[in-house]
């Protein structure tokens, strides 16, 4: 399992070892792994995209928030083919997709990948059409 230990969007090439964010995480996880995200609010400077199958899993709606930047682009692309990306207990709030590339306002899912989602909440998303 890795723990996200800063709501900041940074990539830090020695995570683990040294407070992970939420891009660096999802990049150094191997196939399978958990990323567990603390209480809090995280603020994403561009979407993340999820290449592997893997587990997100926060500490509730009410207390795991990921958004955008004042740019308000989508939380994530998953294309994982072949596996299965879990979503789990967080809040994805004011994601807007471009309206060019399959849309998804706050979340794309591209290539054969499975997504799995237990208790999340889509709070003011929105896709140009």
């Amino acid at each position: 399992m890795i723990t996200v230990e800063t709501f900041d969007d940074v990539g830090d090439p020695s995570c683990p070892g040294a407070a992970c964010s939420l891009r660096e995480a999802i990049a150094v996880a191997e196939n399978g792994d958990t990323i567990a995200l603390l209480a809090g609010t995280y603020t994403l400077t561009e979407q993340i995209v999820i290449d592997k199958p893997l587990s997100v899993v926060g500490a509730g709606t009410d207390e795991t928030v990921i958004r955008p930047d004042s740019n308000g682009h989508r939380h994530f692309t998953i294309d994982a083919p072949g596996g299965t990306v879990r979503l789990e207990g967080f809040r994805l709030t004011n994601g807007g997709g471009d309206g060019l590339i399959g849309g998804g306002g706050s979340l794309r899912l591209t290539g054969s990948s499975n997504i799995e989602l237990a208790n999340l909440a889509f709070t003011d998303n929105s896709t140009p059409p």
